[in-house]
């Protein structure tokens, strides 16, 4: 097991041996020294659940097919309760607690961390429509499971997700984000909330947020109500002051930009499928012609055009989310109970952590600096999926070797083009914003 490659990874992320051993004990996964092992039973979990489903089946003829460690499938199904829960979770912790070597994140001091959060729905197993809800009619019904994700840019590492009830919205997960001084935070329309905004003014950290219809505006010099639609019908961009909230006490930042006719028409055709069948209002159909957002940030501290390229950051974890789809399974899902639903899952994102921060956040660097090539995430996540045997070989270009170097720059970069791909954009705005530290 010790040249296992997921155990060069986990020992890269601080979890070696040792420690998976005594945490095993210490949750309750492990009370006696019988048959199945915690490192085993860690790494397979983690192994079959990239390549799709697990079945207990499966999980037992592996570990003894490659370890010799013979157990009944009934034994590893007893095994998978929730102190099995508890171990997956507590060593996930530890992981998302490593950081990533990102040396061009280092650089950039403006802010402490930049936060992306978001989320995306999984499909699931009908059975557990009790537990997860989803949607229902009188006809059929389907249960999904909502993945909550923060990421931090300037670390280049996961510090929050959960899996949740599909009826737990954005909003309702917003608070749950922990804000330290200094860190900014970009989320979308859905994260859209007034008391959210003040919460994280009040711990001294700055965030960015799509606007949502419709609170209440203000104007600061007059405590005059802002008719947004009218402001923006007499101009084709808008920055100025605002007070928002019903009481119009918190003072923010309006950012207000035209878009093209063709991606007005885009979004307006897709609210009314949205909206199934039924055209929205005039004023929702109107605020679609402008991209709009919400920020506590002065114009002092970033310009409109700086703060369009900075907001464009939260891709970053939309480029997450298809990887994870994609090519690591992340919903692919058997009928599973929720125990066994939840191991799955978090297995899934203990080697999406490994593999994204402990090989793709350093060998972006490493590739950069030898061929000016971009890395792409899409790429190198499908060629690892396919080719774990690998791993030790890409640790090998890590740590300076430069014999497995051509194969990554040959069929994990990104192609030249003349339009720079969003990593070169990332780049380009990380190192630059240092010029904005005070």
């Amino acid at each position: 097991m010790k040249n296992n490659v997921l155990i060069k990874l986990l020992e890269k992320a601080g979890v070696g041996l040792e420690t998976i051993n005594v945490l095993s004990v210490q949750t309750g996964f492990i009370k006696r020294c019988r048959q199945i092992k915690a490192v085993e039973f860690l790494v397979y979990m983690i192994t079959e659940s990239i390549r799709g489903c697990v079945s207990c089946n499966d999980l037992a003829s592996v570990i003894e097919a490659e370890t010799g460690t013979a157990a009944s499938r009934q034994a590893y199904h007893q095994k998978m309760g929730a102190a099995c829960l508890l171990f997956f979770e507590t060593l996930s912790a530890i992981i998302m607690n490593s950081k990533a070597s990102a040396v061009i994140h280092s650089k950039f001091r403006r802010f402490k961390r930049i936060l992306v959060q978001d989320s995306t729905v999984i499909k699931l197993p009908s059975r557990l429509m009790a537990v997860f809800s989803g949607v229902k009619n009188a006809h059929t019904q389907v249960c999904n499971a909502r993945i909550q994700s923060v990421f931090d840019l300037l670390g280049g590492s996961f510090i929050q997700w959960s899996i949740d009830a599909y009826r737990k919205n954005d909003i309702a997960a917003a608070s749950e984000l922990r804000i330290e001084a200094g860190d900014l935070v970009l989320r979308d329309r859905g994260y859209f909330l007034v008391a959210e905004f003040e919460r994280i003014i009040r711990a001294g950290a700055d965030f960015i947020s799509r606007y949502k219809h419709k609170p209440a505006f203000f104007d600061p010099q007059t405590g005059q109500e802002i008719d947004l639609c009218r402001l923006l019908d007499t101009k084709r961009t808008v920055d100025q002051k605002i007070l928002i909230g019903k009481d119009g006490k918190t003072e923010v930042r309006l950012i207000a930009i035209e878009v093209s006719q063709e991606t007005a028409g885009r979004r307006r055709q897709k609210a009314k499928r949205d909206y199934n069948g039924h055209n929205p209002g005039k004023e929702v159909l109107f605020l679609m012609g402008w991209t709009i957002f919400i920020t506590s940030l002065t114009s002092s501290e970033i310009t409109i055009d700086d703060f369009m390229e900075l907001y464009g950051l939260r891709w970053k974890i939309e480029t997450i989310f298809k990887t994870w789809k994609s090519h690591m399974n992340f919903d692919k899902i058997h009928v599973v109970g929720e125990i066994q639903l939840r191991l799955l899952l978090i297995a899934r994102f203990i080697a999406i952590t490994l593999f994204y921060e402990k090989i793709y956040a350093p060998l972006q660097q490493r590739v950069y600096q030898e061929s000016k090539k971009i890395l792409s995430l899409m790429k190198l996540m499908r060629y690892i999926s396919r080719n774990l045997r690998t791993i030790p070989r890409l640790l090998n270009v890590v740590c300076g070797s430069i014999k497995h170097l051509k194969i990554i720059e040959r069929y994990c970069t990104y192609d030249r083009r003349k339009r720079p791909n969003f990593i070169e954009k990332e780049t380009k705005i990380l190192l630059t914003m240092e010029a904005m530290e005070p």
